[in-house]
């Protein structure tokens, strides 16, 4: 994994690490360095695909640290969207490389960092998004990291062969372990880069948000992070939860099958651009994404379910920062098309059985543009907005620390005639805009003065957060901490200032509704 020496010279833009020596890849006018492509582990290939990450070889010479590694792999997806760079980067089993912002000039100076863990369902996207560049954050005076970790079945898979031969390893979690290795990098060495390895922030975006709660899950995360920040997307309760270990060896023996292979050597041989291909058609031919190599509950890195974990109190009890988006659901209609009227109300009959009339009654489908709300809105919650609740009222409730919760609301004015229609008001990820001031990236949009105060408040919070363990700070207005008598949320919109959680009534349905679907499992 990644080591590094503390011992940056104020006036070089060079670091040593233990594996060799790196050079900025820019030093900006405003201070800012950059650093790309600094390998924290050994590439997994050959023998080493589906292993824990490894330590990285040593090199000689300093290596130019000037271009992102490559992408992990996963399938083609759409460059049509408003996160997309319009290019396709090199993708490769070799990427695990991660990317450093910083503004410091020398390793005394300590300052707050912000590890990104990106999203895209565990099943694309990469670190090297310029929608997520770091320099606007840095130049705030944090330290800003971000990383690849495996995806699809490269990074999730337990192949039953890989259990029994694992050891004192974990099998299957493979993207998770990634992101335990670059932690450890950065805990333990980043002081180098002028950052403070006992104040690390963890934040994501939908798959990097589920992350951020099965990090504070896991016993392997212990001591590597002081703060978290999750957007949209929570591993507690909801449809988002993780797999069991039988179903996930289940599912691996079936995709051996499928690519008609009878033994883990011969799944190693398969090349990597022809695994992609395959998981692709077996991800198609069984239910989808949400139903094919996720992580799941291994027994080491999640010894048990999220929800059992915080229930408990064993979770890791640092400060937390949550919310979703009001218009989140509008990427579940991926999976779940608009229904007609009828056959909403019939649906919801045969899902909720006795719930049904209630459930109705929050979401009624008396027309076809009410029952088109309904669905969007059903989903918001199911998905987005009653996980991310659940998951701050429960660390309120067995936690040490203070949560936030947030509601972002504010839609980015994407161009009508844009991507098909498909991204309008605030829509899955639309705040990660704000979060890293990258509107620069459509400079045709009509963003107006209300966006750019948006994304300086909340760059603001985010980065207080990472400093101080709470948003709050000098001209800003008051967040509160979460509690369940007030059930405040923080609302980031137009208007930005605490309120009432609106929609309550539905959020606490489904909350029940997670409740009830626990205590009848097995």
């Amino acid at each position: 994994m990644l080591s590094l020496v503390p011992s940056l010279v104020a006036a070089s833009d060079i670091v040593r690490l233990d594996s060799g020596l790196v050079s900025s890849a820019l030093r900006l006018p405003d201070g800012v360095r950059i650093f790309k492509g600094i390998p924290f582990a050994a590439p997994p290939v050959g023998n080493l695909r589906w292993r824990s990450p490894q330590p990285p070889a040593h090199w000689s010479g300093v290596r130019k640290a000037d271009k992102f590694g490559p992408e992990c792999m996963q399938p083609y997806y759409s460059m049509s969207t408003p996160f997309g760079r319009g290019t396709r980067e090199e993708m490769s089993e070799n990427c695990l490389y991660l990317n450093v912002w910083t503004p410091a000039n020398a390793a005394h100076q300590r300052l707050p960092v912000m590890v990104w863990i990106y999203g895209g369902g565990f099943y694309e996207r990469s670190s090297s998004l310029p929608l997520t560049n770091g320099h606007a954050l840095a130049r705030m005076g944090v330290v800003v990291v971000s990383f690849n970790y495996r995806l699809g079945v490269f990074g999730f898979f337990a192949y039953p062969q890989l259990t029994t031969s694992a050891g004192t390893e974990t099998s299957g979690d493979y993207g998770l372990l990634d992101m335990i290795a670059a932690l450890k990098g950065v805990h333990k060495h980043l002081a180098a880069f002028g950052g403070n390895p006992k104040r690390v922030t963890i934040f994501g975006e939908s798959a990097g948000s589920l992350a951020v709660s099965y990090l504070m899950a896991s016993p392997l995360a212990k001591g590597l992070f002081q703060r978290a920040i999750g957007e949209s997307g929570s591993a507690l309760t909801g449809p988002l939860v993780p797999l069991t270990l039988a179903g996930a060896e289940q599912q691996a023996r079936e995709f051996a099958q499928f690519a008609g292979a009878r033994s883990l050597v011969d799944l190693r041989a398969i090349p990597p651009e022809q695994m992609c291909k395959l998981s692709e058609a077996f991800v198609r031919k069984n239910g989808g994404l949400l139903a094919t190599f996720w992580p799941y509950i291994d027994g080491s890195f999640l010894p048990a379910a999220p929800y059992n974990i915080f229930a408990k109190g064993k979770q890791h009890n640092v400060p937390l920062l949550v919310g979703s988006n009001a218009d989140d659901g509008q990427v579940a209609l991926q999976l779940y098309p608009i229904c007609p009227p009828q056959a909403f109300v019939e649906q919801a009959r045969r899902r909720f059985g006795s719930q049904a009339g209630a459930y109705l009654k929050l979401y009624p489908a008396n027309s076809e543009q009410q029952a088109t709300r309904s669905e969007v809105a059903s989903l918001t919650d199911w998905f987005f907005a009653a996980p991310m609740r659940d998951w701050v009222q429960l660390q309120t409730e067995t936690g040490k620390a203070k949560a936030y919760l947030y509601l972002f609301s504010h839609g980015p004015p994407v161009p009508a005639a844009s991507y098909h229609g498909a991204f309008h008001g605030a829509f899955h990820a639309a705040e990660v805009f704000y979060v890293f001031d990258s509107m620069n990236l459509h400079p045709n949009w009509a963003w107006t003065e209300a966006d750019r105060r948006l994304s300086r408040t909340m760059m603001s919070y985010w980065v207080n957060f990472a400093r101080m363990g709470n948003p709050n700070g000098r001209g800003l207005p008051h967040w509160p901490a979460y509690n369940e008598k007030d059930q405040e949320v923080m609302d980031l919109g137009t208007r930005i200032e605490a309120r009432q959680e609106p929609d309550r009534r539905r959020l606490d349905w489904w909350v029940a509704w997670f409740a009830k679907q626990r205590s009848e499992a097995p």
